[in-house]
């Protein structure tokens, strides 16, 4: 009887400690980036208060996974602040974005589609080679369009600008 018990309360332990990972890793920030002339790179807007935005480009980093649990979030996220900039080209920042997985891909892909409506480009940043596989088996790369991946950040901006 006491070995029921115990096993119940692990079972239970185990089962609460997941859903407190899931929620807290679903709740990655999406930060809006800015050029810092200072320093001469994008930073969060709200670590250099006089980092100048560019003019119809809107630049957001997503800091965490971006996976099942936070794809929802992210993209609800992503719109709102398309709505409050009204940008004509979007620019994700992959760098700090630890994984991605199916979901986090067909989120992608998804705005990219919610956004064409809206005439506005989504161009992806710090992709690297092992979110790129992923991107192009789950034809995120292919909706996108090659030529809207880029090296840097540096580079997507200069391209919407142009």
């Amino acid at each position: 009887m006491f070995f029921i018990g115990v096993l119940a309360g692990v079972v239970i332990g185990v089962i609460l400690s997941l859903l407190l990972l899931i929620a807290t890793a679903s709740r990655s920030p999406v930060r809006k980036l800015a050029f810092d002339r200072a320093s001469n790179v994008w930073v969060p807007t709200t670590i250099v208060a006089d980092a100048a935005p560019e003019p119809g480009v809107l630049v957001v980093e997503i800091s965490g996974p971006l996976f099942f649990a936070d794809a929802g979030s992210f993209r609800e996220h992503l719109l709102d602040l398309v709505q409050e900039d009204e940008p004509h080209t979007v620019v994700v920042d992959l760098s700090a974005t630890a994984m991605i997985d199916l979901d986090g891909a067909d989120v992608l892909t998804k705005l990219q589609e919610e956004l064409a409506r809206k005439d506005v480009q989504l161009s992806l940043a710090h992709v690297g080679a092992h979110r790129l596989d992923l991107l192009t088996r789950a034809g995120t790369i292919e909706a996108i369009g090659s030529e809207n991946i880029f090296t840097t950040v540096r580079e997507a901006v200069a391209a919407a600008k142009a």
